[in-house]
């Protein structure tokens, strides 16, 4: 008994030091182990506030929690609202699944009903759920289904004199990723589809796991979904989709691709919902009136002139007699960024092969000299060449050179070789020469140009 006076004064309720020493003394038939056992215990309890100078307050034992069954215990719901409704367990038993859930006042009554973007067998749509109140939800209405299994974009806006919502959803796969989308309007307790469209988007190269290719981009618009400026009440809608892609072979022999333009669908509001207005090609390239064209040498009726008219069927041609003299010049009243050249040689069975080009800009004594040989060599300054098939006729190609990047030109001189004597153009004969600038080139400019004229 003498342990229990002991642990008796050392803890605030006795019973709590009686219980101690009774588990002891009946663990051991002899008093001296129990003794024993107990004076570790004290030890265990009183060192470290001897050796602090004072013994720490020991708190209150807590009395043990209660569990409940799991069949009676609350359980804690991600949500409120929706997610709790019978409505949600019928959504979730008829093999549905919530990809986004958004409270949203549909009918105007002062509670938020449940937008749910949610994906089924059949791809991915919108389902709306009216809040009748004390957790309980009624349905209202589904949007057809796309064949996608991401969501891209879901965002809220205001459309004219009503909110809507705009609907992104995607399927990707290495080469291509295509969209779907849909504009809904909030109408009378439901989400009225006022626009639906989709569009491809191509991966790069690497993305697609395969060895990387040089893009280069002459118009900085890309696949994909446009609205209008805010603030309008119903803005155009642009789509972009198709680029149009060249494949070449730069200086070193590796491949580029030159993007030179794009499909452009343009949709405008109409009775309530968005309708077509134009389906067009974009081209990137823009065709550059020179103010002067002079020809070294010319037959006549085959003057300069004649390779800039837009027609296939007529000419310039140097002549029998034109030597070196086998050249065309463009000049302009101002130096123009200059990206391309287009160049549609051989005007009929008659005329000589051009067999080599000389380009000279500017009035520069060394000329880029361009080999027609097929082994496609651009000179320094030159990105990429090639030759491609004239649209809609059997025979006769076309040649296509861009430059690296914009060249400030003022003037320019293309002269001609045939299969003649080295240094001569006789009877060389071009149905079309023309210059381009870049969209891109031109919007960089005219940006430049606004900045600097800003006070």
């Amino acid at each position: 008994m003498r342990f229990v006076l002991i642990l008796e004064a050392l803890f605030s309720r006795a019973s709590y030091a009686a219980a101690y020493c009774a588990v002891l003394e009946a663990l051991f038939s002899r008093a001296s182990y129990a003794a024993a056992y107990c004076a570790v215990l004290l030890g265990m309890l009183l060192v470290p506030g001897v050796l602090q100078g004072k013994a720490k307050p020991q708190a209150e034992p807590k009395a043990p929690a209660v569990k409940l069954p799991a069949s009676l215990s609350p359980t804690k719901r991600k949500h409120d609202g929706f997610y709790g409704s019978e409505a949600f367990i019928q959504f979730r038993r008829s093999g549905r699944e919530v990809v986004r859930e958004q409270p949203f006042d549909i009918d105007g009554d002062g509670l938020d009903d449940a937008l749910v973007v949610e994906r089924s067998d059949s791809g991915l749509g919108v389902s709306a759920f009216r809040n009748l109140g004390q957790g309980s939800f009624r349905f209202l209405w589904r949007s057809l289904p796309s064949p996608a299994s991401s969501l891209h974009r879901w965002d809220g806006f205001r459309l004219g004199d009503r909110p809507a919502f705009l609907l992104d959803v995607m399927e990707d796969n290495p080469d291509e990723a295509v969209h779907w989308i849909h504009l809904f309007q909030v109408r009378q307790d439901k989400l009225e589809p006022i626009f639906a469209s989709r569009y491809w988007e191509m991966h790069p190269e690497d993305e697609a796991g395969r060895k990387p290719v040089r893009l280069v981009d002459l118009g900085g618009e890309v696949s994909g979904f446009k609205m209008g400026p805010p603030g309008v009440d119903w803005p155009q809608i642009w789509v972009r989709e198709n680029p149009k892609r060249l494949e070449m072979i730069d200086a070193h022999g590796r491949p580029v691709w030159v993007i030179i333009g794009i499909r452009e669908r343009i949709y405008e509001a109409q009775d309530g919902r968005y309708a077509e207005s134009r389906d067009e090609y974009l081209d990137f390239l823009e065709l550059l009136q020179p103010g002067k064209l002079v020809a070294g040498a010319a037959a006549p009726e085959h003057g300069a002139n004649k390779a800039s008219d837009g027609k296939l069927d007529t000419g310039w041609r140097p002549g029998a007699a034109a030597g070196d003299k086998a050249w065309l010049q463009a000049s302009f009243g101002q130096a123009v960024a200059v990206r391309a050249l287009r160049l549609v040689p051989n005007c009929g069975e008659d005329s000589q092969a051009i067999k080599r080009i000389h380009l000279r800009l500017n009035g520069r004594k060394q000329p880029m000299t361009l080999e027609l040989d097929g082994k496609y060599r651009p000179p320094w300054g030159v990105m990429a060449w090639g030759e491609y098939k004239l649209p809609g006729r059997n025979k006769g190609n076309q040649l296509l050179i861009f430059f690296e990047g914009p060249r400030a030109i003022k003037r320019i001189q293309m002269r001609v070789e045939t299969e003649g004597k080295a240094g001569e153009g006789s009877g060389a004969c071009v149905a079309e020469w023309s210059l381009y600038r870049a969209r891109k080139d031109r919007i960089r400019a005219t940006s430049r140009t606004k900045q600097k004229s800003r006070p």
